[in-house]
């Protein structure tokens, strides 16, 4: 099994997404994981906005702290 895919059922991530990519900083202190998710194209999604399901039309690149992956 890939490390993607290992990844992707350990943050439990959703078919609507996929695991993109991910790194690993060594040389820092604390060391870093990096890990990119991505919208499959064409899946709906939950609107916060009207309860309804739409399609995604906007991307964010967020930065989360987390003091444990797992």
């Amino acid at each position: 099994m890939a490390a993607n895919d290992v990844l992707a059922l350990g943050l439990a991530i959703t078919r609507a997404r996929k695991l993109a990519g991910q790194r690993l900083e060594t040389d820092r202190r604390p060391k870093t994981l990096h890990i990119d998710v991505a919208a499959i194209r064409g899946s709906l999604f939950a609107c916060a906005e009207c309860d309804g399901v739409c399609k995604v039309y906007d991307f964010a690149t967020l930065t989360r702290h987390h003091l444990d992956v797992f």
